[in-house]
């Protein structure tokens, strides 16, 4: 890996030999993805314990409501955006359920945001149950749950390394999965380039147990390194990632042992500014005419070096790649 990681002050900065620095064109994307799924689940259980099972309990649904919904919009001529939302907000006998999920994500200001959330509270057991649960995730799903990605053709010519990036915020509280990472297929050879674990943001607090504290990342820098040796008109097709799950669940045993509500999150409405860059020696550029056209990102032109500001991180400054070094992650805050 080619890129030093420094973190002051919360900020981010990267440092070294970098002739090219931030490489943002004025292409658009070729694909967008964004979509949401979930819900809840509520069961009245009441248990009938055999000899053969001492365990066994009948489970009757009570109610239930999804959220299911993919969006796919492609682009090749002009900049575009998709976005999907859905929410569900119930209150049955002995349980109330709420929760939403969101994303979007638009290739000319290179934006990806995805957000989930849930509240479940099983407060009253049925008179001819035993057991009110509540829980997130509907009938075929797990989890409520969203994400958003975006992926864009580049042409390679020369030798050297590119890097496609993206800065993360997130916040979280409770249990919840979150992922956000780059991936890349070069089209003529099939080859896959895929992150280290260093690379990319992996948040996982899935613990009913013991729930993770609220927690959040501001600025965490994700990049994909791939190294290039005289290549001459290369297509490369890179994606963008962001997105998780998160997980509640509350039960009432006979209205005596009823739990405090639960809830779960994670949001990354906040998140945007995907870039790309590149040593000297190679040219990277979009195939296509409007991707990051109104980013706030100052725009970047193959083969003329420069180092370019990012107003939205204060301190942060793409300096570049240099030598064999090591991406490091610091600044993750978990209250």
């Amino acid at each position: 890996m080619f890129i030093i990681l420094i973190r002051r002050h919360g900020a981010s900065v990267t440092s070294g030999m970098f002739a090219s620095a931030i490489a943002v064109s004025a292409a658009q994307a070729a694909t967008l993805d964004v979509g949401i799924t979930g819900g809840f689940v509520a069961f009245a259980n009441s248990y009938e314990p055999t000899e053969e099972n001492p365990d066994n309990f009948q489970a009757e649904l009570l109610d239930s409501a999804a959220i299911d919904e993919f969006r796919v919009g492609n682009f090749t001529t002009a900049p575009g955006s998709e976005q999907v939302s859905g929410e569900f907000d119930v209150e049955g006998g002995g349980f109330t359920a709420a929760g939403s999920s969101s994303a979007s994500a638009d290739t000319a200001t290179g934006e990806l945001k995805a957000s989930s959330s849930t509240s479940v509270d099983a407060f009253a057991a049925p008179a001819d149950a035993d057991e009110t649960e509540v829980r997130n995730g509907d009938e075929s799903a797990t989890g409520n749950g969203a994400g958003a990605g975006l992926s864009e053709v580049f042409t390679v010519n020369g030798t050297g390394t590119a890097a496609f990036s993206a800065l993360v915020d997130v916040s979280w509280d409770g249990n919840i999965l979150f992922n956000a990472f780059v991936r890349a297929r070069n089209l003529e050879t099939g080859e896959n380039y895929l992150p280290t674990a260093e690379q990319k943001l992996r948040i996982e607090s899935y613990d009913f147990q013991a729930p993770q504290p609220t927690g959040s990342v501001t600025d965490d820098l994700i990049s994909l390194m791939v190294d290039f040796s005289d290549a001459s008109g290369e297509q490369i097709e890179v994606f963008w990632d962001i997105g998780g799950f998160n997980y509640a669940s509350d039960s009432c045993f006979d209205g005596e042992n009823c739990l405090q509500p639960a809830n779960s999150m994670f949001d990354a409405s906040g998140t945007a500014n995907i870039f790309y860059s590149a040593t000297a020696g190679l040219d990277v550029f979009s195939t296509s005419t409007g991707f990051l056209s109104e980013s706030e990102f100052q725009t970047y032109t193959p083969g003329n070096p420069q180092v370019v500001p990012l107003p939205a991180t204060g301190l942060l400054l793409i300096g570049g790649i240099a030598g064999l070094g090591a991406l490091r992650r610091r600044g993750r805050v978990r209250a």
